[in-house]
């Protein structure tokens, strides 16, 4: 509820009275909710002092067709997996995969001295081919308090900041794909058990402590950021085994990044580093031109890796827009590139498509490469719902061989996916 209107008094007389008219006093007193009192929207359910937030997502994903599934692809370049293929010396198989996932989040807050008082009880479930558990597991289960300060403790995600670094080419780069977009700084993304306080400093800054990893030996994490109408940036730092010394003591790794917009131009910059020293760098930069944008992004890592990509992109009409790109990169000496076309267009209300036909091509002492093609229908008709389905062919070419990571397949492979999903709130 929202509001509850409560009417105090009542009218003690109506109507018209000859030679007198009596009329009592209305006392309308408005009582606000405690969801209200506390500024939270949604699904909501509350008691005299405490507001539940309800949120949560189902989805369900079915694939089915014939491809490798070891590694879930085909082949790869040294930055990571292309497509999709089946290995011609065994009898092509299909593959089919059923997938349901669930989240469920639980946010109770009340009012207190020191600003809003939370429990935050985050609970997911997976359930694949009819092998799952069904076993529901708890993604973070924290305790908070403050608003401008807020103390955090319990089992929660990291504090460490690993943003600001997606490249703004159409393809992406390969290694920023491989380390699941931008520059890679350890594995401080994941939750444990910890204690974090952040602090609001005004004018867009903020600051950010931690020990996280208290469910093991320790890890000490801190963050500056700030954030503007156009402009985020953050610092990143964390060291390893500050509590209790399990070989690692003294390892550190921290991560940079800073993303602009200023007018018709953006520009991304990030750099990750750490104690074994390992680096990885990216700079990206996109322009309009009235129907036309064009990108272009460099990365770099310490193991002799460099990568470059580019793309013009043109709305060529209302809900139509055309992609050209391309990605290189050079891993000590052997080099993969990448060219593609594509499109998007809204061909309904809340319906849209896009496809697109590449070709990729590897050198890494031998000589492979893949040519592919893919569509998807996309629905959005509201409520939070959505549903797709996208459909990918691929033929893998080349000589036999191993790569870095695994052996290489080749032949024809396709793969049908859909998805269906609605969040709520």
């Amino acid at each position: 509820m929202k509001f509850k209107n409560l009417l105090l008094g009542s009218v003690t007389a109506a109507g018209l009275m000859t030679g007198a008219a009596y009329a009592a006093d209305l006392g309308v007193l408005t009582s606000v909710d405690v969801c209200d009192q506390l500024g939270i929207s949604g699904l909501t359910i509350s008691s005299e002092t405490n507001c539940l937030k309800i949120s949560g997502e189902v989805s369900y994903n079915f694939n089915y067709g014939q491809w490798d599934t070891g590694g879930a692809g085909s082949f790869y370049v040294p930055a990571g997996l292309i497509s999709w293929g089946y290995n011609k010396n065994d009898e092509p198989g299909y593959v089919l995969k059923s997938e349901v996932k669930a989240k469920l989040n639980f946010e109770a807050t009340a009012d207190s001295s020191f600003g809003p008082a939370k429990a935050v009880l985050k609970l997911v479930a997976d359930y694949i081919d009819g092998n799952g558990s069904n076993d529901v597991t708890v993604d973070e289960a924290y305790v908070s308090i403050g608003e401008g300060t807020v103390i955090m403790a319990g089992h929660k995600s990291s504090i460490f900041n690993n943003g600001d670094d997606a490249p703004l080419n159409w393809l992406g780069l390969f290694n920023s794909d491989a380390v699941n977009t931008g520059v890679a700084a350890d594995s401080f993304t994941g939750t444990s058990n910890a204690i974090q306080i952040t602090h609001d400093l005004g004018n867009g800054f903020s600051i950010a402590g931690g020990l996280e990893n208290l469910d093991s030996h320790g890890a000490a994490v801190g963050v500056l950021a700030y954030k503007g109408d156009n402009v985020s940036a953050h610092v990143s730092v964390a060291a390893d085994d500050v509590l209790e010394d399990d070989g690692n003591r003294g390892d550190w790794t921290m991560h940079a990044g800073i993303a602009a917009t200023l007018d018709s131009v953006k520009v991304v910059a990030a750099a990750a580093a750490d104690s074994d020293g390992h680096w990885n760098v990216l700079g990206s930069a996109e322009a309009t031109f009235d129907m036309f944008t064009i990108a272009g992004s460099v990365e770099a890592e310490d193991n002799d890796y460099t990568g470059a990509g580019a793309s013009i992109s043109a709305e060529v009409s209302d809900g139509v827009k055309l992609n050209v790109g391309g990605r290189w990169n050079d891993y000590y000496g052997d080099t993969s590139y990448e060219v593609a076309v594509g499109a998007e267009a809204t061909v309904a209300e809340n319906l849209t498509l896009s496809g697109a036909v590449g070709y990729v091509n590897e050198t890494d002492g031998y000589d492979a490469s893949v040519t592919y093609g893919w569509a998807k229908l996309a629905w959005a008709p509201g409520g939070g719902f959505t549903a797709s389905v996208k459909g990918t062919i691929s033929n893998v070419e080349g000589d036999d061989y191993s790569t870095l990571y695994e052996s290489a397949t080749r032949g024809v492979g396709y793969k049908i996916e859909t998805e269906f999903k609605k969040t709520f709130e």
